[in-house]
């Protein structure tokens, strides 16, 4: 890890140290350097949780608007995570650690 010290930050989670990629990490893959802030990283590690879980779908989308129409009023909704499986079905997944369950099942 020594060697990759210029592109990646380091920070504890619980008892286990998690790596992430920088600014410069993510510059060296083209990325535009969008870093998550450590105050979110562990709601950042239940997404890639739920990714893993659910097969690793291709189209996994990260906090992108859902709108539709309910009773002819427009209504929008943005879930953690959008994905359609391999059957082309959509789902919108929720992932919190702190948020009330009231809220995600308002959502």
């Amino acid at each position: 890890m020594n060697d990759l010290q210029l592109y990646v930050s380091k920070t504890m989670q619980g008892e286990e140290y998690v790596y992430y990629l920088n600014k410069e990490g993510h510059a060296m893959f083209g990325d535009d350097g969008k870093v998550v802030l450590r105050g979110k990283l562990a709601h950042a590690i239940l997404r890639n949780d739920a990714w893993l879980h659910l097969f690793c779908p291709d189209d996994w989308q990260i906090e992108i608007d859902i709108r539709y129409k309910k009773n002819g009023e427009k209504k929008k909704i943005v879930p953690d995570m959008k994905f359609r499986d391999e059957e082309g079905i959509f789902h919108a997944v929720e992932v919190d650690r702190s948020q009330k369950m009231k809220i995600n099942e308002w959502k």
